[in-house]
């Protein structure tokens, strides 16, 4: 009877204790870097852009008073849960899906961030001599889709190979399909597809994949955009980061670093003047302050 007096003891102490903690830890609201308390923006952003997008926000976080909740996923699907739980920015693999929230009313302003174009991954030296979409139909290739309800890049490359039904095919004979573009990439990485459709921006991410570029994907240069949504509890604050997420020396500077050819004032501008296939920019820009 003692001892299960003492062990309750001890399990309520522990609880009280671990009570303390929390309480510590998660008591009022976050703080900026000059103590103020901070604004919380909810961000959507395609789950392909992930990588330049995290290090923007991190970099805009330490000196700014807000902090941001990110959702990564498939461009259709985040879109799906912006019209449910509204949110502040919506960062889209392809700008079309803004245009379409914009018909929703569910975006104001929206800012260009850098173009994009479908490839072909397949793993380095290329094993199974694929050149074209039509050598993805052969019985030996196993294939990885982006599923075009939910990924910008199975909608875009949809609607390029609809000529003599090529994707319908494609679709029907892939072996796995998924719901965003870092999925089809992981997919060949993992060698559990041979190949695959993605980003070119994606795929230099990937320097185990090889890339082949085909003359049905160069044509199509699909915009990266931001958008700032109706639904923003704080438009000004969210304006200003997509305004910083936009500028040259600022995100746009992490796009480029990330292989992205991005658009300045209207142009496009790829690191060096060239998209590189293989793998990142070896020379880094310089890092910059952001902007409060």
């Amino acid at each position: 009877m003692i001892r299960l007096q003492f062990r309750e003891s001890v399990v309520l102490s522990v609880a009280v204790l671990a009570g303390l903690i929390l309480l510590l830890v998660y008591s009022g609201p976050a703080t900026g870097p000059n103590g103020t308390p901070a604004e919380s923006l909810v961000l959507y952003c395609a789950a392909g852009l992930q990588p330049p997008v995290a290090e923007i926000v991190t970099s805009y976080e330490s000196a700014n008073t807000v902090r941001f909740e990110t959702q990564f996923g498939g461009s259709g699907t985040l879109l799906s849960e912006i019209r449910v739980a509204g949110g502040d920015l919506f960062v889209a693999a392809d700008k079309q899906y803004l245009l379409t929230a914009r018909e929703m009313k569910l975006v104001g302003e929206v800012l260009p961030i850098a173009t994009q174009t479908p490839v072909i991954v397949v793993t380095k030296g290329n094993p199974k001599q694929i050149h074209s979409p039509n050598d993805l139909l052969r019985s030996d290739v196993r294939l990885s889709l982006g599923d075009p309800k939910m990924a910008a890049i199975g909608k875009i490359v949809q609607g390029l190979l609809k000529k003599d039904a090529l994707w319908d095919r494609l679709w029907q004979k892939a072996v796995i399909h998924r719901e965003t573009v870092n999925q089809v990439a992981n997919d060949v990485k993992l060698t559990a597809a041979d190949a695959g459709i993605v980003w070119d921006a994606t795929a230099v991410q990937y320097p185990d994949l090889e890339i082949v570029r085909v003359d049905q994907f160069e044509r199509s240069k699909n915009e990266i955009a931001v958008g700032v949504l109706t639904t923003s509890k704080h438009p000004e604050s969210a304006l200003r980061f997509a305004q910083y997420l936009t500028a040259p020396e600022n995100g746009l500077s992490v796009f480029r670093k990330y292989g992205y050819t991005v658009v300045e004032g209207g142009r496009e501008r790829a690191e060096g003047s060239q998209r590189k296939d293989t793998s990142r920019p070896s020379v880094l820009p310089k890092s910059v302050t952001p902007k409060p």
